[in-house]
């Protein structure tokens, strides 16, 4: 008859349980209600933007950028100079500005000559170029027509033009590459060197890293290379510091966003705890009425990973932010 009782008060408990919810509970339900639709709307600009930061921006511009001037007889250092793990992609070139003409048309351009490692570059013959499919809409030109250049240069305070051999049009650039520029027209280095001996060109060099905040690292590595040549080098942090700080924004709100999170899960569980408690206080009392041993609980303690995590969160958030700040005097 106890037992038949006992089960009865039980199957009663039980339905009691379902219409009591604790005040925590209350408080996370309407937390998790009102942040999942601000969180889902706030995550999927978020991810949008993430996502245009690293496949787009990151990936088309330049993370370091070297730079220097010198005579026309002076050799580029070659990419295979660098050959780092870390490296992901580099362009080595020197160019010069000209004016290119096609009949009556007329454009300011650049002629570019590429290391021997770039194999666009042994395609070409002696005054031979190959330039963008664009540029050759706009100066209206087709495969085997030819160009012809004018070099600016300034002498006793004046601008003149100098006239450099025509170049005919070998190919054209399919796709935009990385660091590719569509007003460039590119020769072999022969050719180049024919243009003008008398002009000052620019050497450039630019790198793509597998981490693009690896730049301190890689700056290490490259300057004993580079160091006789005397190049000023320029990273993307300090070109685009408005990305930067956007991506420092977009980062702070990933952790924030995930600090929530586990704040909401820590409350659960703490809510979880409050009935599991109450639940486990009902049971020894049922047990001391009907005098019936009840069946060993579990500890209702704090779900003690959960609460690492919570914490550990908080740490990560605080410490992202100061270091953040450390950066933008890098």
């Amino acid at each position: 008859m106890r037992g038949k009782l006992f089960i009865a008060l039980r199957l009663f408990s039980k339905q009691l349980d379902k219409r009591y919810i604790p005040i925590v509970n209350w408080i996370s339900s309407f937390a998790i209600a009102i942040g999942l639709a601000s969180v889902l709307i706030v995550l999927s600009v978020m991810n949008g933007f993430q996502e245009e930061i690293y496949n787009k921006i990151l990936k088309s511009e330049p993370h370091l950028m070297l730079q220097n001037q010198s005579d026309s007889e002076s050799m580029i250092i070659p990419c295979s100079d660098l050959e780092f793990s870390d490296l992901l992609k580099c362009k080595s070139y020197s160019k010069i500005s000209a004016i290119a003409e096609s009949d009556s048309l007329i454009q300011a351009v650049e002629i570019r000559s590429y290391s021997h490692s770039e194999t666009s570059t042994l395609m070409l013959g002696n005054n031979e170029a190959m330039i963008d499919e664009s540029l050759a809409g706009v100066l209206d030109i087709e495969y085997g027509s030819y160009l012809t250049i004018s070099i600016p240069r300034v002498m006793n305070n004046r601008l003149t033009l100098r006239n450099a051999p025509s170049f005919r049009v070998k190919g054209f650039h399919a796709e935009k590459e990385m660091g590719a520029n569509p007003l460039e027209i590119v020769v072999n280095s022969e050719t180049f060197k024919n243009l003008d001996s008398e002009n000052m060109k620019e050497n450039h060099m630019i790198l793509w890293l597998k981490d693009p905040f690896d730049i301190e690292s890689m700056t290490t590595k490259i300057e004993p290379i580079i160091g006789p040549y005397q190049y000023e080098i320029t990273d993307w942090i300090e070109k685009n510091e408005n990305l930067f700080r956007a991506i420092l924004i977009e980062k702070s709100g990933d952790d924030w966003f995930a600090f929530l999170g586990r704040f909401n899960r820590y409350l659960q569980c703490y809510g979880n705890d409050l009935n599991d408690d109450r639940e486990q206080k009902r049971r020894h009392s049922d047990s001391q009425i009907f005098g019936i041993q009840p069946e060993r609980c579990h500890p209702n303690l704090f779900d003690s990973r959960l609460y690492c995590e919570f914490y550990r969160d908080s740490f990560r958030t605080d410490t992202f932010f100061g270091s953040a700040f450390q950066s933008q005097s890098y």
